[in-house]
């Protein structure tokens, strides 16, 4: 499920960090000192939530790795999930 395209997946979280990121720009563009404030804290919680997610990519990897062989044939589709949410992540960050 995390690694779908479910809303609970890595890609949905990722397209709804990048509309805040986009509202963080868009604060950072009008200067005031409330508008940067609230960009300074999406900003923030953006950072964190990369961190977060690209951890949670890495266990996963890292799962797979360990005991992949117990999935089966299904480990390649689990495996390319897994790598396509860890290139976006990156990408985001």
């Amino acid at each position: 499920r995390y690694l779908t395209r479910a809303s609970t997946g890595v890609r949905a979280r990722l397209e709804r960090l990048a509309g805040r990121l986009n509202g963080a720009q868009a604060a950072q563009a009008k200067g005031s000192p409330d508008a940067l404030a609230r960009a300074s804290a999406d900003l923030l919680m953006l950072r964190q939530s990369a961190f977060v997610l690209a951890e949670n990519c890495s266990k996963y990897a890292d799962l797979f790795e360990h005991v992949g062989f117990v999935v089966g044939d299904e480990l390649d589709h689990f495996a390319d999930g897994v790598l396509d949410a860890i290139e976006r992540v990156q990408a985001f960050q």
